[in-house]
This record gives C-alpha cells, sequence and structure tokens, in this order.
C-alpha cells in the first residue's frame, strides 16, 4: 500500500471499446499527440479534418461497445469497491453508455495507477460478465493529476452535476442518482 505521501488525488476517464477513434468528429489525438484534431469536445474540429482518418479507423474498429442502463450501477458499484478494497479514498464515479469518470486519491507513480485502475476495470468486467461477455473498455485512459482546491472542486462538480443524460453518479456521501 503506497504512503499517503505517494498518493495524489486524480480524475481518471475510461472509454468503452470503440467509443472515440482516431478521427472522432469531437476532436482527438493519439499517443505522443503525433496526430491531432485541431479541435476538442467542448470546441469540435471542421467535419470534414480527418474524414479519410475517421472512415479507417469506424471501418477497422467495428461498432463501438455500449453500456446499457442496467448495466451502469453494477460497473460503478464493482469499480469503487475494488478501489476501496483497497484502500483508496473514492469522491465519486460516474457511468454512462460510453465511459466511466472517477475522482479518486490514488499512486502518484502513473504504472501503478495504470496497474490499479486495470484491476478496477476488471473487476467491473467480472461484475457484468453474465450479461456483457468479454472486456468492453478501450485500451488505456486517462489520469489526470489534481492541482489544486479549485481544479478538485471544479472535477467533481463536473463529474457529479455535467454528464449526459442516463448517467449513473456515485458519490462517497452515500448518494446514488441518474443524470436527466
Amino acid at each position: 500500500m503506497p504512503t499517503a505521501e505517494t498518493l495524489l488525488w486524480r480524475h481518471v476517464i475510461l472509454h468503452t471499446k470503440n467509443s472515440w477513434l482516431h478521427g472522432d468528429e469531437r476532436g482527438f489525438r493519439d499517443r505522443h499527440h503525433r496526430i491531432h484534431s485541431t479541435g476538442d469536445s467542448k470546441n469540435t474540429p471542421p467535419k470534414i479534418e480527418h474524414e479519410g482518418l475517421r472512415r479507417w479507423s469506424q471501418n477497422r474498429a467495428g461498432d463501438p461497445v455500449l453500456l446499457s442502463k442496467d448495466l451502469r450501477p453494477l460497473i460503478v458499484k464493482a469499480f469503487v469497491d475494488r478501489l476501496m478494497k483497497e484502500s483508496f479514498e473514492v469522491l465519486t464515479t460516474t457511468c454512462s453508455e460510453t465511459h466511466v469518470h472517477c475522482l479518486s486519491k490514488i499512486p502518484s507513480d502513473l504504472p501503478t495507477t495504470k496497474d490499479l485502475i486495470g484491476r478496477c476495470k476488471r473487476n467491473a468486467c467480472g461484475a457484468v460478465h453474465n450479461i456483457l461477455r468479454g472486456p468492453f473498455w478501450s485500451a488505456g485512459g486517462s489520469y489526470k493529476p489534481i492541482r489544486n482546491y479549485d481544479h478538485h472542486k471544479n472535477a467533481y462538480d463536473y463529474i457529479t452535476t455535467d454528464q449526459e443524460p442516463g448517467t449513473f453518479v456515485w458519490t462517497f456521501k452515500a448518494e446514488e442518482y441518474w443524470m436527466e
């Protein structure tokens, strides 16, 4: 178990397979930013930008994995349970049709964090394996370190109030609710 000095708050973002591909109209970056769009999810790039890459990625990848509403609470609870079982503090976790957000105090060492989140992903897969077969997560994820109090508050508020309708939300206050 890492010591308190080796932990930090992180905003973890994970996607399901094929839900955000290279060339995506919402914007994208590949590993090490070798190719990236001019926009992002809030300021989308022009539709024609990387159109060929988008078509190629969609043809190659197949359909995105979509998480049905009945699976979302199970995924969140399994994800949170794994973090808590390993004695990590969790403030909130959400699950939508295509992604998960989590705000947790976890290792500052990125490889250790990735291993931990991998165990959380496996636990979530195990929780729904009777309904959704096989792994459904995309590779990797985003593990944004929280810089200061304002960033922490903004991340918490974003995760708990600014998700799309149909997102299941869990908080440390023993709250569970759906975004409408």
